[in-house]
C-alpha cells in the first residue's frame, strides 16, 4: 500500500514538473559574423604630415568588430630610408590587434632586396617580428636561403630557421 502511494505521488510530481513553465533564454550564435564595412577592388592610403606611410590594396576588404580581413592583398609600407619600401602580398590577410596572419602565396619583399616566399606568415606590427612553421625561400641578389620555422626580427635585422640550406654566390675579383 505504501509503494502504491509513493508511485502515485511520483507520477503526480512528474506531471506537475512537465507543465511548469520556466524562463528560458534563447542563445543565438551567429557563426557567420557580418562585416561592418566592406570594400571591393580598394586602395587605402595612410597619410601623415611627412607623406604616405602605407598603401593597402586588395580585391576584397572586410572590417569586423574585432578583426580586419583582406583577400588578394598587398601592403606597401615605407622603409627606413626615404626611397625604400617593404612590400607584403598574399591571398588572405587577417589582422587582429597588432597581429597580422597572412595565408597563401605569401611574398615579403624587404627594403634591403630580400625576397621571402612561403605559404603562411605571422607578423607582429608592433615588434616587427615575422615567423612561420612552414618551408620558405629567401633570395637576396643571387644568394638563396631556404629552411623551415622562419623567425625574422626586422628591428634587430636577425633571421633564424631550422633545416637551413644556403647557396651563396662568390665573386672572384
Amino acid at each position: 500500500m505504501g509503494i502504491n502511494k509513493f508511485i502515485y505521488l511520483l507520477l503526480v510530481a512528474t506531471v506537475i514538473v512537465l507543465f511548469y513553465e520556466k524562463d528560458t533564454k534563447v542563445v543565438h550564435i551567429d557563426n557567420e559574423e557580418k562585416p561592418e564595412i566592406s570594400f571591393y577592388n580598394s586602395t587605402a592610403y595612410d597619410i601623415t604630415t611627412t607623406g604616405v606611410k602605407q598603401v593597402v590594396r586588395s580585391s576584397e576588404a572586410y572590417m569586423y568588430k574585432t578583426r580586419e580581413e583582406l583577400v588578394d592583398g598587398t601592403i606597401i609600407s615605407k622603409g627606413d630610408t626615404n626611397n625604400s619600401a617593404n612590400i607584403v602580398s598574399g591571398d588572405h590577410f587577417i589582422k587582429i590587434e597588432n597581429q597580422l596572419y597572412i595565408d597563401g602565396n605569401v611574398n615579403l619583399q624587404l627594403e634591403n632586396d630580400i625576397d621571402i616566399a612561403t605559404e603562411q606568415l605571422e607578423y607582429n606590427i608592433q615588434t616587427k617580428i615575422a615567423k612561420n612553421n612552414l618551408p620558405f625561400e629567401a633570395i637576396q641578389y643571387n644568394n638563396r636561403y631556404e629552411g623551415e620555422n622562419l623567425y625574422l626580427d626586422l628591428m634587430k635585422k636577425y633571421i633564424k630557421s631550422d633545416n637551413t640550406k644556403m647557396k651563396i654566390e662568390v665573386i672572384n675579383e
